[in-house]
């Protein structure tokens, strides 16, 4: 029976410190995501030169193919970054209301096995 007085301590953790630590957590995934694809550095230079391009070799025309590179893989890697850190924060989200449903899901679900195991 000494199990039993676990339970309020248990309630008072997954609704307080599981909470901060989980949000905590899916914050640590967005952030890595937003700084693995270089979001921020993209957003600034977001029109500069991506690099040397040995495509054509008149210097003006160059410099210009350079900013049009730069522009179109830029945006290709914001967009991929847009759909990773969408699908982390959509995750975490239902990760997050599941575990607040948990403790009354748990409890329920035994029940029901229960009662399906008795019939």
């Amino acid at each position: 029976m000494k199990f039993l007085l676990l339970i309020p301590y248990y309630v008072v953790w997954h609704y307080t410190l599981a909470i901060s630590n989980i949000i905590l957590i899916l914050n640590n995934f967005i952030w890595f995501a937003y700084d693995f694809f270089s979001v921020e550095i993209f957003l600034k230079k977001f029109f500069h030169p991506i690099g040397y391009v040995k495509i054509i070799k008149i210097k003006k025309s160059n410099n210009l193919l350079r900013i049009f590179f730069g522009f179109f893989v830029k945006t290709f890697v914001l967009i991929i970054a847009l759909f990773v850190i969408s699908i982390m924060f959509f995750i975490g989200t239902i990760f997050f209301l599941t575990w607040l449903i948990l403790p009354i899901l748990i409890p329920f679900i035994l029940i029901s096995g229960l009662i399906a195991l008795f019939n």
